[in-house]
């Protein structure tokens, strides 16, 4: 989700601009949040803005699950169902991975071919051709 990302990225470069980083593993571990809960600053001003940015995390993460527990609920009755079942036997996708999909495609057979829908999402193969040479490689970022 957008938002836990972006509030915890501010969380991190608000630490950052004061001088402050974690280096005993990765972020957002149960570590990693005992750290976070002992910082203090010095000027009020600034421990309020850090706990607000701290609970804007939480409170990201709250409507993330929230959201993920909601979906979970309606998607036995959702006549896009199994569409998102099917969608599941790809290797990485889960129930919201798969609903979240569904949803934004829509009608699959709107596109002609598997090229037309990769292209769709973004996921086009990087392609290096010479006359009769066609060399492809990993997914770019289109």
């Amino acid at each position: 989700m957008e938002g836990l990302r972006r509030a915890r990225q501010q969380v991190v470069c608000f630490l950052l601009r004061h001088g402050r980083s974690y280096s005993a593993g990765n972020h957002w571990t149960r570590k990693h949040r005992s750290w976070l809960a002992a910082q203090r600053f010095d000027h009020p001003a600034r421990q309020i803005a850090f706990e607000e940015l701290v609970q804007a995390v939480e409170e990201a993460k709250a409507r993330r699950d929230r959201l993920a527990q909601r979906m979970q609920e309606l998607a036995p009755s959702w006549p896009l169902a199994p569409v998102a079942t099917a969608i599941q036997a790809l290797r990485g996708i889960a129930l919201i991975a798969a609903i979240t999909l569904v949803a934004e495609i829509g009608d699959f057979h709107r596109f002609a071919n598997p090229r037309q829908l990769m292209a769709y999402l973004g996921l086009t193969p990087c392609e290096r051709s010479s006359g009769a040479k066609n060399l492809r490689g990993g997914i770019i970022k289109a």
